[in-house]
C-alpha cells in the first residue's frame, strides 16, 4: 500500500475533522469573547446557518475542481482558506466580520468530506473503499462531540483570539508537512481531466438512473437519524419518553454511538455479504425494529434497557446508508469522480431535510402521526432496496 495515499487520505480525514469542528463554532466560543463584543444566540446560529449552507451550495463546485486539477492542489487551498478565516475570526469586532470568516470558513470545508470519499475510491483497492468512508463518518461524528468541549475549554486557559491563532498555524504548518513529504508533485483527480465536460456529467449524473435511484434511497433511509440525532436530538425524545433531559442526552448519544461501531463495521459486511445485501438487510432490520416504537409504543415508556436498545441498533443499521457510494460503483462499474460524489453527499443530505418539512406539520398534529411517517420512511427504504437483491451484469 502506497505511503503517499495513505497521507492523503489522513489529510482528507484531518479537514473533514476541521469542517465538522467548526460547525458550532460561534455558540461555542460564544460565551468567552462577548466581552469584546455582544453576539446573540440567535446571531450565533444564523451564523451556523450560514456556514453550512454554503458548504453545501459549494459541494459540486469544490468536486469538480478536484476533477479538473489536482487534489494536491485541493488540499492546499482548503487549508489555506481554513488558515484565512482563523485569522479573520480571532480579529473580528462584529458580527459581519464573523460572518465573512464563516463564508471563508465553508468554501474551505467544501472540499473535506468529497476529498476524503474520493480518495478512498480513487487511490485505494476497492476492497477498502466502504471501510475508508466509514472512518470518514466516525471522524465527522467524533468532530462534533469532541470539538465544541475542546475549543471552550482551551479558551478558559487562553484567550479566545490565541486559539484560533493557534489553529491558523497548526494549518500551515499541516501544509508545510505536506510539502516536505513530498506529495506536492501534480496528481490528477482523474486520469480524464480533460474529458471533464457537460457530456460527461449528464451521463455521469443528470441522466444516469442509477445515480438517482441510489442517492435517494440512501436519502430516505438517513432520514430518521438525521432528524432525531442532528436536528432535533434530546429535545424530542424528552418530550416522547417523558425523561430528564440528561437521560435523554444519553439515550440521544447511545444512537450516535449505534451509529460509529456502525460504521467501523462497514467494510466486514460488504466482504460478508456484499454491499447490495448489506444495505437491503439493514433496511429490513430497521423497518422491523421502527415498527417497535410505532406498534409497541407503550412497552418502551416502561423500558429503558429497550429502549436504549433500539436507538442503538438504529443508529447502527442508518450507517449503511453510507454504502451508497459503494453502490454507485457497483452498478455504473467505476469508481464515481469527485463531482458524482459531491452530488451523492449533498441528496443524502437534502432529501432528509426535505421529508423533514413534512414530518414537522404530521408531529404537530400528533406525535404518532410522526412516529408513523418515519415508519414509512423505512418501510419505503426496504420496498425500494429490494432491486439490490439482484446482482448487476458485471458487478465490479
Amino acid at each position: 500500500m502506497n505511503i503517499k495515499h495513505i497521507v492523503v487520505f489522513i489529510y482528507g480525514l484531518i479537514l473533514v475533522g476541521f469542517f465538522a469542528g467548526n460547525i458550532t463554532l460561534p455558540s461555542t466560543l460564544a460565551s468567552v469573547y462577548q466581552h469584546s463584543f455582544p453576539l446573540p444566540a440567535s446571531t450565533a446560529n444564523l451564523l451556523t446557518v450560514i456556514y453550512l449552507l454554503c458548504y453545501y451550495l459549494l459541494q459540486i463546485p469544490a468536486g469538480i475542481m478536484i476533477d479538473r486539477t489536482s487534489i494536491s492542489a485541493s488540499i492546499y487551498l482548503s487549508l489555506g482558506l481554513f488558515c484565512l478565516s482563523f485569522i479573520i475570526f480571532s480579529l473580528s469586532t462584529n458580527p459581519s466580520i464573523l460572518a465573512i470568516s464563516r463564508i471563508i470558513m465553508a468554501i474551505g470545508a467544501c472540499f473535506s468530506y468529497i476529498l476524503a470519499v474520493y480518495a478512498a475510491g480513487k487511490l485505494f483497492a476497492k476492497k477498502f473503499y466502504t471501510m475508508l468512508i466509514g472512518i470518514a463518518e466516525i471522524v465527522f461524528a467524533l468532530s462534533i462531540a469532541i470539538a465544541p468541549l475542546l475549543l471552550k475549554t482551551l479558551s478558559y486557559y487562553f484567550s479566545w483570539h490565541s486559539v484560533l491563532i493557534s489553529l491558523a498555524i497548526f494549518t500551515v504548518l499541516l501544509g508545510i508537512f505536506y510539502f516536505f513529504i513530498n506529495l506536492n508533485q501534480p496528481m490528477v483527480a482523474n486520469s480524464n481531466a480533460t474529458k471533464m465536460t457537460t457530456n460527461h456529467y449528464r451521463k455521469m449524473i443528470i441522466s444516469n438512473g442509477n445515480f438517482w435511484f441510489i442517492s435517494i434511497v440512501g436519502g430516505i433511509f438517513y432520514t430518521h437519524f438525521i432528524i432525531f440525532n442532528e436536528i432535533y436530538a434530546p429535545t424530542y425524545i424528552q418530550k416522547v419518553y417523558h425523561t430528564h433531559y440528561i437521560s435523554s442526552v444519553f439515550l440521544n448519544d447511545s444512537g450516535l454511538f449505534g451509529y460509529m461501531i456502525g460504521c467501523l463495521c462497514l467494510g466486514a459486511f460488504e466482504r460478508l455479504l456484499s454491499a447490495r445485501r448489506s444495505f437491503f438487510i439493514a433496511a429490513l432490520l430497521s423497518s422491523l425494529l421502527y415498527s417497535m416504537i410505532v406498534f409497541a409504543h407503550p412497552l418502551l415508556m416502561n423500558s429503558v434497557v429497550l429502549r436504549y436498545t433500539i436507538y442503538f441498533f438504529l443508529g447502527f443499521l442508518t450507517a449503511f446508508a453510507l454504502l451508497a457510494f459503494r453502490l454507485y460503483q457497483v452498478y455504473n462499474r467505476k469508481t464515481a469522480d469527485a463531482t458524482t460524489t459531491a452530488c451523492i453527499n449533498i441528496i443524502l443530505s437534502l432529501i432528509p431535510l426535505a421529508l423533514f418539512n413534512i414530518y414537522v406539520p404530521l408531529l404537530g398534529v400528533d406525535f404518532s402521526y410522526g412516529r408513523i411517517f418515519l415508519f414509512g420512511c423505512y418501510l419505503a427504504t426496504t420496498i425500494l432496496a429490494i432491486r439490490f437483491l439482484f446482482k448487476p451484469k458485471d458487478e465490479r
